[in-house]
């Protein structure tokens, strides 16, 4: 017998709100309900997952005891879930798991960390960039994600490319973006690997006048002489700009180029 409509709002609106409570009350007076799916085809284990819980920390515990509960109950915490075209800004499809799910919207690490902990896959990183959570990708890397995945373009990149966006009038969330960047290089990501038209993070530090990045690339061996999607490299672009910061970054004796090259 199908729960009826009744039945089901209720259900969501316990999902919601992480009312363990009323959500066991349900699932055992309604066995069925375990098996109901939203229109995206998500489960109730996937559905606790996606509601934001930033800045909100009593929604984080409720949310996290409510997601145990149901792996207790026989939800699989390693599923993963195929999102449709233009889904979390995606043009094609993609296979995510519950840590994505925590991530990306959920936003609560402690969640994140015990999907991970459950064997669901790490593949969180470009995630973790978009919203400056510097905090999640060690356990990401730990759990086998790789730092230098190209997807597009680099984690790496993509920090840099946020790294002010929205943050006027948000020195949090400013310092978040920067510490991310510094964490990637600390992990390991490559500051030289260019995303699919060949601009590397330290062209558009330069591009973007992200000087505070620009430093952290070089100090970190970014290469000023690689070459970029239209063939000149940062060393040639720098040159020609009015703000003399970078030429004196370059000119530092770790930066200079080569023996031979101007």
């Amino acid at each position: 017998m199908m729960p009826c409509d009744m039945s089901r709002t209720a259900l969501l609106d316990a999902l919601k709100a992480f009312d363990l409570d009323r959500i066991r009350t349900l699932l055992r007076s309604e066995p069925d309900l375990k098996d109901w799916r939203d229109e995206k085809g998500l489960n109730l284990l996937q559905i606790c997952c996606k509601r934001s819980t930033v800045d909100d920390a009593a929604a984080a515990r409720r949310q996290l005891q409510a997601a145990r509960w149901l792996v207790s109950q026989g939800f699989d915490p390693t599923a993963t879930h195929t999102t449709a075209a233009g889904e979390d800004g995606e043009e094609e499809p993609a296979k995510v798991s519950l840590a994505f799910f925590a991530i990306a919207r959920a936003r609560n690490n402690a969640l994140a960390r015990y999907f991970l902990e459950q064997g669901a896959a790490p593949g969180a990183l470009f995630a973790a960039a978009w919203w400056g959570n510097a905090d999640i990708l060690a356990d990401l890397v730990r759990h086998g994600a790789d730092v230098n995945e190209v997807v597009g373009a680099p984690p790496l990149l993509m920090a840099v490319d946020v790294v002010q966006r929205g943050t006027e009038g948000k020195p949090k969330l400013a310092r978040a973006r920067m510490k991310t960047v510094r964490e990637l290089l600390r992990l390991g990501a490559d500051p030289n690997l260019p995303g699919f038209n060949r601009t590397t993070a330290l062209h558009h530090a330069l591009e973007k006048q992200y000087f505070d990045v620009f430093k952290v690339l070089l100090q970190h061996g970014a290469n000023p002489d690689l070459p970029g999607k239209d063939g000149r490299t940062v060393r040639e672009i720098a040159s020609r700009k009015r703000d003399k910061r970078y030429i004196k970054a370059l000119a530092a004796p770790s930066n200079r180029p080569p023996t031979g090259k101007t």
